[in-house]
């Protein structure tokens, strides 16, 4: 399961986060420092960051690290979780809160497009083929340069 937010300790300290408003570098630095819990109600269930592997590690995640540390009336244990966004009609219709975390989604998914991904491997090549190819230009040149000479 994938959590929006979390109780960040750190030195004792409780405060509740949204995962959204930090980047996967400042979530990496929080964790050397502190601990992410289950924003569950008397639920201290230890999070752990998690790097969606599908897009280069771009986004990122908290998820339960073990789902059996979770208080046994936690909201957010598997047994007792239930789900907020229903993309399921009701009477027909959509609710506005539906068609609003659509739009939400959609508009995230839009406006914040996947970096490209870099083959180091390839790169490395085509860097080592410009050297190679500006050594075979000189090379050439020197030995036009000495027929010319010795033509002359």
């Amino acid at each position: 399961m994938k959590y929006e937010e979390a109780n960040y300790v750190n030195d004792g300290e409780v405060i509740r986060i949204k995962v959204s408003d930090y980047t996967s570098q400042q979530l990496e630095e929080m964790k050397l420092v502190g601990k992410f819990q289950c924003p569950g109600k008397n639920c201290d269930a230890e999070l752990c960051l998690v790097h969606f592997s599908k897009n280069g590690g771009r986004t990122y995640f908290l998820k339960a690290s073990n789902d059996s540390k979770h208080s046994a009336d936690c909201d957010y244990k598997i047994g007792n979780y239930k789900a907020i966004f229903i993309r399921e009609p009701e009477n027909g219709y959509f609710t506005e809160e539906q068609v609003n975390n659509h739009v939400r989604m959609v508009d995230k998914d839009v406006n914040e497009p996947l970096k490209p991904h870099i083959d180091k491997k390839k790169k490395m090549r085509n860097n080592k083929e410009k050297k190679f190819g500006k050594k075979f230009r000189k090379m050439v040149k020197s030995k036009l340069e000495k027929r010319l000479i010795l033509a002359e």
